[in-house]
């Protein structure tokens, strides 16, 4: 799948000619709650006594629809077994990876603090002022770590996002 399909799917870009889709998803807030469809995020759900519902978790995917252009500063991107940058490449992975994510509501946003592990981190002290959370993992652009610089192995790979997913699972119930 191209960026531009990809992002005429997910509802970005226009698509010309196009018969309007069947199905929209609809996001509202109402007070200090987000709702999808005219229900609150993680309806009824808490989490070791915090309220979670009506919040959005979240974290940074927009380097799947990514490119450089730029000849002096595309190669910083290449994929460590092509030694090529291939945008394609990178929007085909991320929406192969992305039946992975969907147990779990992920929207996007960013907040580079892990310790997923600990009882104390960013992610539970946003929630105990209920405050939506988002997860930025930067990467090394290595092809392994991180969704923040491409190239991106879009997976839960590395140890880092197999905390952050199950951290997301336990605290939303998914």
């Amino acid at each position: 799948m191209n960026r531009r399909a990809f992002l005429t799917l997910a509802g970005v870009a226009p698509a010309v000619g196009a018969a309007a889709p069947a199905r929209r998803t609809e996001v509202s807030i109402r007070g200090e709650q987000f709702f999808l469809n005219g229900q609150p995020t993680y309806a009824g759900r808490s989490y070791q006594g915090l309220k979670i519902e009506g919040l959005l978790m979240n974290m940074r995917a927009v380097q799947g629809i990514f490119d450089d252009l730029n000849p002096q500063t595309r190669g910083k991107w290449a994929y460590s077994d092509t030694g090529q940058w291939d945008p394609e490449r990178n929007t085909r992975e991320l929406v192969a990876a992305l039946p992975q994510w969907r147990p779990m509501p992920v929207l996007i946003n960013e907040d580079g603090h892990f310790r997923f592990d600990q009882p104390e981190n960013h992610m539970m002290t946003a929630l105990a002022e209920h405050v939506s959370w988002g997860y930025f993992d930067p990467g090394a652009s290595n092809y392994a770590d991180g969704y923040q610089c491409p190239p991106v192995n879009w997976g839960i790979n590395t140890e880092r996002k197999r905390q952050f997913f199950a951290k997301l699972k336990e605290v939303t119930g998914a």
